[in-house]
């Protein structure tokens, strides 16, 4: 078993704990509240990731060349919002 070592009290490890302490709290708040905040990173992610979302773009439209503009937005969204929901 580790042994705590108090030089993991330096303040260089100061942003780990926090880190720790914040994904904790995340476990304590409710499934449902998490979806909707992963769903709200996912859409943050594909305004701001230009490069991301003009790759998924060109790969669901050599993937899926039958379907229309609008399906293949509804997916680009759909994935972005997973990959949101998966962060959490």
């Amino acid at each position: 078993m580790p042994v705590f070592k108090s030089q993991w009290l330096h303040p260089r490890y100061w942003p780990l704990w926090l880190m720790f302490v914040v994904w904790y709290l995340l476990v304590l708040l409710p499934y449902p509240l998490l979806v909707l905040m992963g769903k709200g990173v996912g859409r943050l992610l594909l305004v701001f990731g230009t490069s991301r979302r003009l790759i998924t773009q060109r790969n669901l439209e050599l993937c899926f060349p039958e379907l229309s503009e609008q399906e293949r937005k509804k997916i680009l969204v759909e994935s972005f919002e997973s990959a949101g929901i998966a962060f959490f």
